[in-house]
């Protein structure tokens, strides 16, 4: 599948944080089944824990991370503990949206991460601020959640590894897939909705909701911002002159493509060839 649909979700995320808290229990403790709206990511600092999300159960101990998807069926156990040393940990409940859904109902990857010691300190300090943050006042403690809460997400991710971050397969947005390889494929040709939308066996009208839905951006839209980034690439790799750049991304005109690379990089194609790409958006 191609990887374009990830790229666009990772573009395209905002995080919206909800509660953040350090948690001990020394009792056992057995929940019922529940669906929250919101995504979590956990860090346990002693004890273990059987959960149950997104049709898995795994068990956690110290030193885990792990990630409960938003709206995903959940329940957790919290076995009994000798006295002294209970299950204690970290989690964080936030919002991860992109594309008009959450990330982690996007994405396939592992609910369970054993954290190298390197990075442990590195998460019990996230944890730890991200706790004492959200009961600050202060005018700029939300920007510095957001901040730490990326800082969270993408060191999780990190964790799991590109290889198994993989978009959740369905017919459609198989489909779909297909259709982003075909455009890549084809810059250098016009493109008709309609034609695209007939190679989904949808509806022009169907075609465009489902593809703002997944990729975040109408058609149109996504085929300019492509072609522009292979233009970029272009500029920078080759010493291909802006003619030929703009003929094989599909640019008739020169100067219209020199106009519209300008608009959306804030430089001409030649300045910014001569600034080394530091303008890439």
């Amino acid at each position: 599948m191609s990887s374009d649909l990830l790229s666009l979700y990772m573009h395209g995320l905002h995080i919206d944080p909800c509660v953040f808290s350090y948690y001990e229990q020394q009792a056992e403790e057995i929940s019922g089944e529940y669906r929250p709206e919101f995504s979590s990511i956990g860090y346990i600092l002693q004890g273990e824990c059987h959960l149950t999300a997104a049709n898995e159960n795994f068990t956690v101990r110290s030193g885990d991370l792990y990630l409960l998807p938003a709206r995903s069926l959940q329940k957790f156990h919290i076995p009994l503990h000798p006295p002294g040393a209970p299950h204690r940990k970290y989690f964080c409940h936030f919002y991860a949206l992109t594309s008009g859904r959450d990330l982690f109902e996007l994405i396939d990857l592992p609910l369970r991460l054993p954290v190298p010691r390197k990075h442990q300190t590195r998460v019990r300090r996230l944890m730890d601020t991200l706790c004492r943050l959200q009961a600050d006042p202060g005018l700029l403690a939300p920007i510095r959640i957001k901040s730490m809460l990326l800082e969270l997400t993408h060191l999780y991710l990190s964790l799991a590894g590109e290889k198994n971050i993989l978009p959740r397969i369905s017919p459609q947005s198989s489909d779909l897939a297909d259709i982003l390889d075909l455009i890549d494929a084809r810059l250098e040709q016009p493109f008709s909705i309609r034609a695209l939308a007939a190679e989904m066996h949808l509806s022009e009208n169907h075609f465009i909701r489902l593809f703002k839905e997944r990729t975040g951006l109408p058609p149109a839209r996504y085929i300019l911002r492509r072609r522009l980034r292979r233009a970029s690439d272009l500029l920078l790799q080759t010493p291909l002159s802006i003619a030929e750049i703009a003929n094989r991304t599909g640019f008739d005109n020169p100067f219209y493509f020199s106009n519209i690379f300008k608009k959306y990089y804030g430089l001409s194609p030649s300045a910014f060839r001569g600034s080394g790409g530091m303008h890439l958006k």
